[in-house]
């Protein structure tokens, strides 16, 4: 009878946990979409280039159509690229891959463009991954990729960046663009 006793123990724990695991990312979701909520209110009330619109599926931003995911990618890689630089070096890396992603020799979505062999420091050495999973991008990253949706380009059509080593280039913080 004891071993039963155990038995039902360990699976009402079991039930717990993975009730209690559900709710831990049901929060942390409502959290990440809170953040988004936040950044778009935020680049709105800006009123960069008023070209933000609320769309079923996410954000539209020109003729791009995103999802939630896609904002929490963009937010993120800024996070981890450019996350301790001005603000206008956070919008500076999120006008690059807006550039990437709307180029015709480049993928077409956030996602492919982060995760272009390559491309990003932070997708070889696992600190996007890392900073996607505890979702690390605070609010002026999101803000930053609200305004580089919007259309803010304070890099023009450049389409790379790179730590400033004495490149020609445009020049923000600790990055040159190119």
């Amino acid at each position: 009878q004891k071993e039963g006793e155990i038995t039902d123990m360990a699976e009402f724990i079991k039930e717990k946990t993975d009730l209690l695991n559900q709710l831990i990312a049901k929060a942390a979701q409502e959290e990440a979409a809170a953040r988004i909520r936040a950044a778009q209110q935020a680049a709105a009330s800006m009123n960069t280039s008023g070209n933000i619109q609320q769309a079923d599926s996410g954000i539209s931003g020109g003729s791009v159509s995103l999802s939630d995911y896609e904002i929490m990618m963009l937010a993120t890689i800024i996070y981890c690229e450019a996350g301790s630089e001005s603000y206008v070096g956070k919008v500076a890396v999120g006008n690059v891959i807006m550039n990437r992603v709307k180029s015709a020799s480049q993928p077409n979505t956030i996602t492919e463009v982060v995760y272009a062999k390559g491309q990003f420091s932070p997708v070889r050495n696992g600190s996007l991954q890392r900073a996607l999973s505890s979702d690390k991008a605070d609010a002026a990253c999101y803000q930053a990729a609200i305004e580089a949706l919007a259309g803010a380009q304070p890099v023009g059509g450049k389409l790379f960046f790179r730590r400033n080593n004495g490149r020609s280039g445009q020049v923000i913080g600790h990055h040159v663009f190119y």
